[in-house]
Formats: C-alpha cells, sequence, structure tokens
C-alpha cells in the first residue's frame, strides 16, 4: 500500500472551488514533490507560498491531470489515505 492524499472538502471561494477539485480526488505532486501525506502536502504549500505558480498532479477516476495554480493556500480539506502501490504505479 501506498500513502496518498484525499480531499474531504473545498473551501468555498478558493482555488480548489475554482479549478474544479472534488471530494475524493487524490493529489499526488505539488510542484515537482511527490505527495505522500497531509503534513508534507501542508509543508511544501508552505515552503512555495510567495513563489508565484506552482504545478499539481491530481488523480480522479484513475486519470491523473495537471493543475497550474496560485502558490500559497489551495482551499482543501485533506486527509491522508492508502491505495494500492499497483494503482498508484498507474498514475
Amino acid at each position: 500500500m501506498v500513502s496518498v492524499v484525499k480531499v474531504i472538502g473545498t473551501i468555498k471561494g478558493s482555488q480548489a472551488e475554482e479549478l474544479g477539485l472534488q471530494v475524493g480526488d487524490l493529489i499526488i505532486e505539488y510542484d515537482g514533490v511527490k505527495i505522500h501525506n497531509a503534513q508534507q502536502l501542508v509543508k511544501e504549500v508552505k515552503k512555495k507560498s510567495e513563489s508565484g505558480q506552482v504545478e499539481m498532479t491530481v488523480v480522479r477516476e484513475h486519470q491523473s491531470s495537471p493543475y497550474t495554480l496560485n502558490s500559497g493556500k489551495i482551499g482543501v480539506r485533506i486527509s491522508t489515505t492508502k491505495i494500492s502501490k499497483e494503482a498508484f504505479e498507474t498514475y
């Protein structure tokens, strides 16, 4: 099993809402860094809070998609979840 970050909600008026992120989406990469837990994502967001724009990879229904967003708060409520290593390697 592999740990990933799962979206459990979005904040009204946030970047996440504007980007169309949905409950159940998996955030697997943020600005080139593979994300394995919620605390790591929070740490990476804080590190990039003044850097302009960042890329984030999100998986929905087994399809990965890149998103470009402004650095700083994304506006998602997240949790760490586990998926099979085989499933993770297909993204």
